[in-house]
């Protein structure tokens, strides 16, 4: 199989620059900066109520045709991260790992939410250990290739900090697990496999071939590497996965975040 690399829209991630973040926040150095800068923010996005108890102020609720319509805490357990849609089923990864020790009495597994009416989204399960809410373990990708029906879970452990994410010391491998979730195993997925990368991964693109839906590729990044990794999983029902690609990319001083096949994969 031939792979051409060039064509890809690989997309860096840049810090923000000090003009936005002096936008958002104001400067440091002037706090009437900041006061400015909140007020223009909640001129952008709605009416804002009074501020109490000198609080700045909410911003008001998102006009221009959005509305919300339901709304469910995710038994408030916080740290929220990737979301993934199939049919009346949403997937929701977690941020930080379970704790304690393989436990998950935290509930950091991917919740399972029945979104079949959008007013009462109700979570319905949670996809545990031994797989998912491990401690030193974060959820932090997922995607799902419809055609399969096939939710992909992205579990990092390089990437699952004590400081930002409030990870446990632990280091656990980086894994990508691979759920059933056809028919009755929507609210309750069937892990049917387990991707073990060759670099640990930040990042991924699911690419599923426009002529062969039965056929995709995962595009990786590996930003401690500063790599890209292409992967078929076409066998994953039967446990196959072959690496096509192992590209350092050659940008001293910058790491690879994110890329963006071409439909077409041309």
């Amino acid at each position: 199989m031939k792979i051409r690399l060039l064509p890809l829209a690989l997309l860096g991630i840049v810090a923000a620059a000090p003009l936005g973040a002096e936008l958002l926040h104001g400067s440091a150095a002037d706090p009437a900066s900041s006061r400015l800068a909140d007020a223009s923010v909640v001129r952008a996005i709605g009416e804002a109520p009074a501020t109490t108890a000198g609080l700045p102020p909410a911003l008001g609720p998102v006009s221009d045709g959005f509305e919300l319509v339901g709304h469910s805490p995710l038994h408030n357990r916080g740290m929220n991260a990737a979301l993934a849609v199939h049919g009346d089923h949403a997937y929701v990864g977690s941020r930080t790992d379970g704790k304690p020790l393989d436990e998950n009495a935290t509930g950091a597994g991917v919740l399972v939410v029945d979104i079949s009416d959008p007013s009462a989204p109700e979570v319905v399960n949670e996809i545990g250990p031994p797989h998912q809410g491990l401690q030193g373990q974060t959820s932090r990708e997922m995607r799902v290739w419809p055609e399969q029906e096939l939710l992909i879970v992205q579990n990092l452990g390089s990437n699952c900090s004590f400081l930002i994410h409030a990870c446990s010391p632990r280091r656990v491998t980086d894994t990508f697990d691979f759920y059933d979730i056809s028919g009755d195993n929507a609210a309750d997925p069937e892990h049917i496999a387990q991707y073990d990368p060759s670099h640990n991964p930040h990042e991924f693109y699911l690419w599923v071939d426009p002529d062969d839906r039965d056929r995709a590729l995962l595009y990786i990044s590996a930003t401690s590497r500063n790599r890209l990794l292409v992967t078929d999983i076409s066998g994953v029902r039967d446990g196959v996965f072959e690496e096509l690609v192992n590209w350092e990319i050659p940008a001293p001083g910058g790491d690879l975040h994110s890329m963006t096949p071409t439909v077409d994969g041309r």
